[in-house]
């Protein structure tokens, strides 16, 4: 059976589909754990998470973090891992957080997005938009 990020980023947007918050939240974090032991598919997996255009809703009675959306917080921590993880000069994670800095809801992810962005370009000597 796919993990539950899988099957989150693999429904049809136009599909409707609840998520129990802790189920999703345990599966990034182990989608997580592999692309820091170097596994290649839970990095794509994270970068699909960041490109994502779905919305996320949440089985009721589920709890939901109360800084950001839901959805926000799945793509913080998944913008953080490849960061810290990554290269200064991947371009699909520049392209990702680009997409994240210009849909997500929160503005904390946004500025993070943006931020991230600038000093990856800083460090890899590109120019800054």
């Amino acid at each position: 059976m796919p993990s539950t990020l899988k099957r989150f980023i693999a429904h049809r947007p136009d599909e409707v589909e609840v998520f129990d918050w802790w189920e999703l939240r345990g599966s990034l974090v182990e989608t997580i754990h592999a692309h820091q032991q170097g596994d290649q598919e839970a990095r794509r997996e994270l970068l699909r998470l960041l490109e994502s255009k779905h919305s996320l809703l949440l089985k009721p009675g589920s709890p939901v973090p109360h800084n950001m959306p839901p959805l926000d917080m799945l793509k913080f921590m998944a913008a953080q891992a490849l960061h810290l993880g990554g290269q200064t000069d991947d371009e699909e994670l520049q392209r990702a957080l680009a997409h994240v800095e210009g849909s997500a809801a929160s503005p904390t992810l946004r500025r993070f997005a943006r931020l991230t962005l600038l000093a990856r370009r800083q460090a890899s000597g590109s120019p800054s938009r």
